[in-house]
This record gives structure tokens, sequence and C-alpha cells, in this order.
């Protein structure tokens, strides 16, 4: 049996995100018939250890809880950036603690699943077996023409991960040496993989690759068929509310839409309290309080509700590895609007939405304004692309992913 060494930091039956992305890996690697080792945040202890007292574990599945020394462990959530350190801690420990067992268990392939961060990378890459590294993002930034979209305190953020991310880049042995080493990279966007090709020094062993999947149970079994004419045209916004995700710029092309048919424009997602002070703001300055609905949080079973209900999806994240909402509202065939970057850039075809360009942001304002407006307007349109954008979500599913992992692991390359 080959034995897989899976390192995720974030590993959990119950989460979101990367959590999700590597509980599901180290279950559908384990199906495949692969002996799958884990090794995980001791953080993860707890919510794994609950899972297991009422679900069984498959008998090929080993978790290993790594911790960081004693110190680390207490003062990561009492310090700046913490989670950063706490993870770049973590990742040595995690590479000491896989050298040791693989004395031992002898390990065919090791991969590094979470976080997908490549200034960051592994140290398994010491082990000197077959790596795979990712998928993984990182290389992507937001353009600086459009910070005044940001709050003062969002921006800071931004230029403080983008320092943050220039000095692993510079001073990291775990990404040089990751690049250098690893057999595959799997890059989620094409920034990341001009970073990682820059310091590989060429382009084999390196690959897009999507991060983005959902469970089959997630799909409607058919297109949803929706009213052609409405009364009232419901524009989605999906998401955690913060300076990264564009909502400024979503309110501002909103505000310029310029339509007879009549529209609103529900956003839905947790939101903190200054974030949510200054999006009110704007959207008193741009006097748009009567078609926007600020929903808040919902919980993951209701989520379905909204992408059911809505006409048009809209995306407007200015530095995204991916986007899962985007894949979400595809599944559920809805027509997207999204900007032409990062990410989103490859995910959405061409015939399922419209990406709009990210040079100037009067041009990129306008052009979400004009995308929304022809979609408002024009029922034909939106059935068109909703239908295709729920064909091509349909291949985006969990197991699709690990067979293509598989194929990495067993012949080198996709």
């Amino acid at each position: 049996m080959t034995k897989i060494l899976l390192e995720a930091y974030a590993c959990s039956p119950n989460g979101g995100s990367e959590k999700s992305y590597g509980w599901n890996t180290l279950i559908l690697l384990s199906k495949l018939g692969y002996d799958v080792h884990c090794l995980t945040s001791i953080r993860e202890k707890n919510n794994i250890n609950e899972f297991v007292k009422f679900n069984k574990l498959p008998k090929n599945v080993c978790i290993h809880f790594v911790a960081c020394n004693r110190i680390i462990e207490f003062l990561w959530k009492r310090i700046p950036f913490g989670y950063t350190i706490h993870y770049t801690i973590w990742l040595w420990y995690s590479g000491k603690y896989a050298n040791k067992i693989d004395a031992n268990i002898d390990f065919d392939v090791l991969h590094h699943i979470t976080y997908g961060s490549l200034q960051q990378g592994s140290w398994l890459f010491k082990l000197k077996k077959k790596f795979i590294f990712g998928p993984t993002g990182g290389g992507q930034f937001p353009n600086p023409n459009f910070k005044y979209f940001y709050s003062t305190k969002g921006w800071k953020l931004e230029k403080k991960r983008e320092t943050i991310s220039f000095l692993f880049e510079k001073l990291n042995p775990a990404f040089k040496q990751t690049s250098k080493n690893a057999n595959h990279i799997l890059c989620t966007n094409e920034e990341t993989f001009a970073l990682a090709q820059k310091h590989r020094g060429h382009k084999e062993g390196l690959s897009l690759f999507f991060d983005v999947n959902l469970p089959n149970s997630f799909f409607p079994s058919i297109y949803l068929a929706r009213n052609e004419f409405p009364d009232i045209i419901k524009i989605l916004w999906l998401g955690t509310v913060i300076p990264r995700k564009g909502i400024s710029i979503a309110l501002n092309a909103i505000a310029n839409v310029s339509s007879d048919k009549e529209f609103i424009f529900n956003i839905v997602g947790p939101c903190d309290f200054d974030e949510l002070e200054y999006l009110n703001e704007i959207i008193s300055k741009l006097k748009i309080k009567n078609i926007v609905n600020f929903i808040g949080q919902v919980p993951n079973s209701k989520i379905s509700k909204y992408y059911e209900e809505a006409d048009i999806f809209l995306f407007s994240s200015l530095r995204e590895s991916m986007g899962l909402q985007l894949l979400e509202a595809m599944a559920f065939g809805l027509p997207i609007v999204c900007l032409n970057i990062h990410g989103q850039k490859l995910l959405v075809p061409d015939d399922c939405g419209f990406k709009i360009n990210v040079d100037t942001p009067e041009k990129t304002i306008n052009g979400i304004s004009n995308a929304l407006k022809n979609l408002i307007e024009s029922p034909t349109l939106r059935k068109e692309m909703g239908q295709k954008a729920y064909v091509h979500s349909k291949q985006f599913n969990w197991e699709s992913t690990v067979q293509k992992f598989k194929q990495i692991y067993e012949q080198g390359n996709l």
C-alpha cells in the first residue's frame, strides 16, 4: 500500500475553507486505498476528537497532532500577526516530526496541502522524497491604483501583508528550498505560478491547479430555472466583508447602474463594526440605501437559499487566490460578474459571465456597471450564462480533484 504523508496545518471535519480542504483530501485519499498519515495542528485536536466519538475514521488513516513549544502555543493569540508566526514555527516542528516518523514508516509521497501559502513553504523537502506542494497561492497582490477603495486601516493591513510576503520571499529558506526541490507545485493563479518559476528557474513541475471543490451533494440535480421576468432583480454578493473583498467598488458600481428595471443588492456575510461603519458612509454618500441590504452572517445550511433566490452573482475581490463563492454561485446556475484577475480569471469562463479588467478605478466601475445592466435587462443572457455556469461547475467536485492528486502521485504529472 502506498504511504502518503499529508501536511495539513488546517484540517477539520467541521471547518470551512482550508480546514475543509485538508479534511476532505485526507478522507478521500484513504478511500482510494492509500495509507494516509496526516500532520495537523494541535489546535484541531478537540474538533477531530469530538468527530471521532460519533464517526469511525478509516483504518488506513492516522492523524498526528503537532504542537509548537508551550510558549508559542500560549502567546500566538496574544501577539500581532500571531497566526502567521504560529504557522511559520509550526511548519518547522512539523518537518522535524515528519523526519522522525519517516524513519519507521518510510513514506512514498509527501504532500503539503494547507495552508496554501507559497512564500511560507514547507520543511518536508528535507526528507528527499517525492514532494508535492499545493494547491497554493501567495503571488497575488491588489492593484495599488485601487487603494482608495480600502478603508485606511484596510490598506495598511494589505501593505503589511505585502511586506511580510516580501520578507518571506527573500529570507525564508523553507520557501526557497520548496520552490527548488518540490517535485510538483500546484499554483492557483498565474501570479503564483510566475513567483514559483522565478525561484525554481524553470517551469518543469509547475501546474495551474484549481483549489475550489464542492461535494456532489451541494450541486442541484438539475439547472435551477428562474423566473425570467421577476418584479425585482436580485444581485447577490456573498463572503466575509473585509477590505480586500472590494465591496466598496461593488457599491460604487451598483450606484452607477442605469436601468429602468428594479433591482436590489444583497450582501451576505460577516462584517466587523469598523468595516460596516465605513461601508455605511459610502452607501449614504452614494444615496443607495434603498437598494442595498446588509443581511449579515447566515448559517451554512441557509446559504443555498440566497443562491437560489438570486438572479446575478457579483464578486469584487481585489486579491483572491481563487474564490469558492464563484463556484457555489455557478453550481446554482447564476451568471457571474467578477474581476479579470488572479484565480477568478481562470475559474470563470467567458461564456459564464463578465470578467472586468482592473486597470483604472473609473473603467473598472463602469465595466461592472455595464455588465450588471446587460444582465438586468436581458433575461435571455442571464439564462444562457447561468446554464453554462452550471454545466461548468459540475467538474469541480472533490472526487475529481483527488483523482488528479492520485495521477500526480503515481505518474508525476497532470
